[in-house]
């Protein structure tokens, strides 16, 4: 479970975009240890916790349909997750 707020830069420029993020994550996380003979050894479950950042940039194709890129960093017990992501934003409706 992730939570996060966009803020997009001042710029006056709707064909390209630039916007940082920031926020919160939830994981759960369970391991099981398998012993020679196939069965669960060992078992350990746990949540985790902290605050995610990132940016990325919105590149307009076409008047409904754009590019994203972006990257996040998950602050993991002290150490550091980076996801990097590319997506599409296609958009119904309006005008």
């Amino acid at each position: 479970f992730s939570l996060s707020g966009i803020f997009y830069a001042p710029i006056d420029n709707d064909d390209l975009r630039f916007y940082g993020k920031a926020g919160f994550y939830r994981l759960n996380q369970d391991l099981d240890v398998f012993g020679s003979d196939g069965q669960v050894s060992d078992s350990s479950s746990r949540n985790i916790t902290g605050i995610t950042l990132g940016a990325g940039i919105r590149v307009r194709v076409a008047p409904r349909f754009d590019i994203r890129a972006e990257g996040d960093w998950y602050d993991i017990d002290g150490g550091d997750y980076w996801a990097l992501s590319l997506g599409a934003d296609y958009r119904f409706g309006g005008r």
